[in-house]
């Protein structure tokens, strides 16, 4: 679907579009992948930079075991 807003002008000379629902939402999901994309090039570089440390998530799950873990740090 082509988005074709309609602009129109608000009282307080705002200007505004109108667009059909499926492009609205086809710009939300857009905007939350970016997001979504750009925060995990931000974990990349901190983890790259030596200013963050990645475990695996196996690690993890074996530490919040608790104390009968087998795993001990």
């Amino acid at each position: 679907m082509t988005p074709n807003p309609q602009i129109i002008t608000s009282p307080l000379g705002e200007k505004m579009a109108i667009l059909p629902f499926e492009v609205y939402e086809r710009l939300l999901d857009a905007c939350q992948e970016s997001a979504d994309v750009m925060e995990a090039l931000e974990i990349r570089r901190r983890i790259m930079a030596g200013e963050d440390e990645a475990i695996p998530a196996d690690v993890v799950d074996r530490l919040l075991d608790g104390p009968d873990s087998k795993l001990k740090v």
